[in-house]
């Protein structure tokens, strides 16, 4: 690959060969508007990897359901993102949060030693391993269900 262009980013970085190596004649897409596009796919690439409690909820692909309550501890979580993973059936776990981050359903911010639920520790660890529930959404989720 031509240039230190996108060298952290396998996506970005075929994008860029195969824009790079496409000629206008064999493209109706011009050299400014594949550049465009480039840039565009960078940004929402970016945007995508955001560590939790960095994006609200509305800025999510993201879709969290509990299915179950499956003890007093533990609970299931079906957590598709359309950009990362998908995990029907996870087990989380209530914890208390270490670090400051943003709760996976409703978007609040969550603080050091609130009350959270985390997916269960595994090997490999999950994409979401870091992710987070308040445990008073949790409680509003299971009363409506």
């Amino acid at each position: 690959m031509s240039g230190n262009v996108h060298t952290g980013d396998p996506w970005a970085g075929i994008l860029h060969g195969l824009l790079a190596n496409t000629s206008t004649s064999e493209c109706s897409v011009s050299t400014r508007s594949a550049h465009r596009l480039l840039s565009r796919e960078v940004a929402n690439d970016s945007r995508r990897h955001l560590k939790d409690g960095q994006e609200g909820a509305r800025g999510s692909a993201r879709v969290v359901n509990v299915l179950d309550r499956l003890s007093e501890r533990t609970v299931a979580v079906s957590w598709r993102d359309s950009t990362s993973c998908h995990y029907n059936d996870q087990i989380w776990r209530v914890g208390i949060a270490r670090q400051p981050g943003c709760c996976a359903v409703t978007g609040r911010q969550i603080e050091t030693g609130d009350a959270i639920y985390r997916p269960i520790p595994a090997f490999p660890a999950p994409v979401n391993a870091h992710a987070m529930i308040l445990a008073s959404a949790l409680s509003l989720v299971q009363a409506e269900v």
